[in-house]
């Protein structure tokens, strides 16, 4: 086996080794946001402990933060690795006359819509979810920060509702 098709598929498996990392992330980020929202409402409804709220907020501002931090880290290896993917297929396919030509499947799918159970949007990619994700749940918690500091008689208000 050439030196080329070595290179080839250890950088496939770099790419491999990435998702899967990425999505024990986003699983472990996902567990524990659910979590914590979920002590949110347990202070709110169940402790009726309106002063601890921007507490539990300031954890989720930061937890959301730490989270996009690595999403996005975690996009910008994805992004190089199918650009080393691609690369030694290139390569391969210049050097190899059997290889085959043309766009690799580790390649970034473009944008596209076949039906409404079937399409791609690459600014919405799984890749780009965590991130995406993070970034909201991140103003959603300082939402709730400001509203825990400065309306605890909207949130005392909830509470008796």
């Amino acid at each position: 086996m050439s030196a080329a098709l070595e290179d080839y598929k250890l950088k496939l498996g770099y790419l491999t080794s990435q998702f899967d990392r990425l999505w024990t992330r986003f699983n472990f980020f996902l567990s524990i946001e659910t979590a914590l929202f979920g002590f949110l409402g347990y202070l709110i409804f169940d402790a009726k402990n309106v002063r601890a709220v921007p507490f539990v907020g300031v954890i989720g501002v930061v937890l959301s933060t730490l989270w996009y931090i690595i999403g996005a880290q975690d996009q910008a290896l994805v992004r190089s690795y199918r650009e080393r993917v691609d690369d030694a297929a290139h390569y391969l396919s210049e050097t190899d006359p059997g290889w085959p030509k043309g766009k690799h499947a580790a390649s970034e799918v473009e944008t596209h819509w076949s039906n409404m159970l079937s399409w791609y949007w690459r600014k919405l990619s799984i890749t780009h979810l965590p991130v995406i994700f993070s970034l909201l749940l991140a103003c959603v918690w300082l939402l709730i920060v400001v509203i825990g500091f400065y309306g605890q008689s909207w949130v005392e208000w909830l509470i008796q509702v």
